[in-house]
């Protein structure tokens, strides 16, 4: 499969980037959202805990059906989290976690963002994939796509 082989060649070069300067931070990022889409998520969880990225721990948890380790990672990232990617990331692991009244929540501050700068559609759709709402996530899809084209 040509995404699985991405994912190891990506992988492979993001061990390489950690043994030439272990306290790159953004390497451990990079790696563990690339796991994380890889599905490889305890993978991810590792990853993440070198580089504190506690929204990527918080969706791998949610992935795998741990709830409380979800929610306790979802809480730690919210604290600091401002970006809308971010909390986009955040809520859709309270989404996943079965907490959708806090992913709600989130999901209408992230959009009342949407008038101060500019909020990627595709985080925005994926909290409401997240969420179980098919409506909302094609709607912000096709709002990216707008956004993007000329």
């Amino acid at each position: 499969m040509l995404t699985l082989h991405l994912s190891e060649e990506a992988s492979e070069e993001f061990s390489r980037a950690d043994a030439i300067d272990p306290f790159s931070g953004q390497s451990h990022v990079n790696k563990a959202y690339l796991l994380f889409n890889a599905r490889r998520y305890l993978e991810a969880i590792r990853a993440a805990k070198k580089s504190g990225d506690d929204p990527v721990s918080a969706m791998s948890f949610a992935e795998l059906g741990h709830r409380e380790d979800a929610l306790a990672a979802a809480d730690r990232a919210v604290k600091t989290a401002r970006h809308p990617v971010v909390l986009a990331q955040i809520a859709s692991a309270h989404a996943l976690a079965g907490n959708k009244t806090k992913a709600a929540t989130m999901l209408t501050g992230i959009e009342a963002q949407e008038r101060e700068r500019y909020v990627c559609g595709f985080n925005v759709a994926c909290v409401y994939a997240a969420m179980g709402n098919k409506e909302g996530a094609f709607s912000w899809l096709a709002k990216a796509y707008r956004d993007r084209s000329d």
